[in-house]
């Protein structure tokens, strides 16, 4: 609840503004953020002025009630009507999906598990009035299936056939946006992606040590899921093509943060530097043309 809000706040300084996409990656770990979800809240009035937000936390469960409530209405509401959110909340889906398939053909089954999303999954559940409002038949039984798939733990090629089927399910989602993969856009789900990953990284990795082996690993899956969305552009204008490729510079420079997806006790990387490539690649974004936008 704590990171949600923190993120809440944080995403109105952002072009997906009150969106909190990060309401499915939740670990028991979170009501250690209070502060810095004060912080975020502070830092967002003084950027963008005061904006509608959800109610405050100060422990696991305290605010369950109406407010709760109220805030996933907000939410959804906000998915079904705003394209750039729709596609934030599909990239975080991604991004859990896209780590959990790693480890699974690791053989971290057990970790892979908690990364795999459901069709009953917060994350999930939310976007139903934006698949409703947008005429699509939502992806529920891929997401099961690969759940299904992946239950034994035994065989990888049914797995990842599943996963196949998904991922193609998700881009026909996508695509109902029309502009999901025009630059600005693109760019601007990268920096999105980004963003989340560094709240998420400084959970994971604290003073050098890891604090939350979890959270470490969604950076992980963020960040590799923005480097496919860059790299799966087919813009052939120069402009675009240099913008995409010292976005691909960053990202790549960002490979030492994780030694593995099964961390050691001791990574030396800083959530900063995951801060400062979404800043840039924002700044990319902002010097493309009006004709490339």
């Amino acid at each position: 609840m704590l990171k949600r809000t923190r993120l809440w706040h944080s995403m109105s300084v952002c072009t997906i503004a009150g969106a909190s996409l990060l309401s499915g990656c939740q670990s028991s770990d979170d009501a250690a953020s209070d502060t810095s979800a004060q912080n975020q809240q502070a830092a967002a009035e003084t950027a963008s002025g005061p904006t509608a937000a959800p109610p405050t936390a100060s422990g696991e469960g305290e605010a369950e009630g109406e407010g709760e409530g109220r805030m996933a209405v907000d939410l959804e509401d906000h998915l079904r009507i705003n394209d750039a959110a729709y596609l934030g909340q599909l990239d975080l889906i991604s991004g859990h999906l896209l780590v959990g398939m790693k480890l699974f053909e690791q053989g971290s089954l057990e970790a892979a598990r908690t990364h795999m999303k459901h069709p009953g999954d917060e994350l999930y559940s939310q976007l139903e009035a934006a698949f409703s409002s947008r005429n699509l038949p939502g992806f529920s039984p891929e997401l099961e299936a690969l759940a299904n798939a992946m239950a034994g733990g035994e065989d990888v090629a049914a797995a990842r056939q599943a996963y196949a089927d998904l991922q193609q399910a998700m881009r026909e989602h996508e695509s109902a946006v029309n502009d999901a993969r025009a630059p600005a856009m693109l760019l601007q789900r990268v920096t999105q992606l980004l963003r989340t990953a560094a709240d998420e990284y400084a959970i994971g990795i604290v003073a050098g040590k890891v604090d939350n082996v979890h959270e470490y690993q969604d950076a992980w899956g963020f960040t590799d899921h923005a480097r496919s969305l860059l790299q799966s552009s087919d813009h052939s204008d120069a402009e675009v093509q240099q913008a995409i490729q010292r976005a691909l510079t960053l990202l790549n420079g960002l490979r030492p943060l994780w030694p593995g997806l099964i961390p050691p006790p001791q990574v030396s990387g800083d959530a900063s530097e995951l801060y400062g490539a979404a800043a840039r690649i924002e700044f990319i974004a902002s010097g493309l043309s009006d004709g490339n936008a």
